[in-house]
Order: structure tokens, then C-alpha cells, then sequence
């Protein structure tokens, strides 16, 4: 799931992880990710930090880890250690700086999947 109120932000991840066949679903805000996490069941939720609404993305991740141990990966328009240390603290499984490489996000996410499914090495 990729919660995003940027369009241009949001579908740039969308496009970038259904070329590589992953089922994504979008929803706007935060109140939508908390709403639909059991409905969907996602493998991993996308936040990005900054979300519209009642909730930014690290209330959004706060809120998603009270209710599940779904893997969140906070996207950031803004980086350094702080932001690094707030977004793993409140219970981010990763943290996206900003400038990096999609193609890294989606090793970190395949490889979270592989742990999820009881993948061997």
C-alpha cells in the first residue's frame, strides 16, 4: 500500500513498483491507511512523510504500528540523522531519505517480502 496525497510523489512510486509487479493500492491519507490496513493486508506499507489530513506520515506510522506489524518504510522530503532517528522511533521498519535511488527501495522491499514469506539465503 502507498499512502501519498502528491500526485506527481505517489505515482512516481506507484509506476516504479508495478513495473516490477508488485499489486499496489493507493490510498490519500492516513485515516485511509489505518482504515483499509486489515482490509488490505499489505506486505509493506509506503508513507510518505508528508501526508495531508488529521495525521503526517510519522502519526500515520505511529497509528499503523498500533494496530499491525506490517513493514512501514517512511519516505522523506527532508533528511538527515533526526529525522532518520524520529521516523525509526515512532516504528518505521526503514527510512527513505531523500535523492535515493528507487531501485535500492525495491531491493529493501524485496527483501523484506523474502523475510515476510520465510525466504532462505
Amino acid at each position: 500500500m502507498v499512502v501519498g496525497s502528491e500526485e506527481g510523489v505517489v505515482h512516481g512510486w506507484v509506476d516504479s513498483l508495478r513495473e516490477v509487479g508488485a499489486d499496489v493500492t493507493v490510498v490519500p491519507d492516513g485515516e485511509a491507511a489505518v482504515r483499509h490496513l486489515t482490509m488490505l493486508e499489505p506486505d509493506i506499507v509506503l508513507v510518505d512523510c508528508r501526508l495531508n489530513g488529521s495525521l503526517d506520515g510519522l502519526d500515520t506510522c505511529r497509528e499503523i504500528r498500533a494496530a499491525s506489524s506490517v513493514i512501514v518504510i517512511l519516505v522523506a522530503t527532508q533528511g538527515g540523522a533526526f529525522e532518520e532517528v524520529v521516523a525509526l522511533s515512532v516504528g518505521a521498519d526503514h527510512y527513505v531519505p531523500p535523492g535515493t535511488d528507487v531501485e535500492v527501495v525495491i531491493a529493501r522491499m524485496r527483501s523484506f517480502i523474502w523475510r515476510i514469506h520465510g525466504g532462505c539465503r
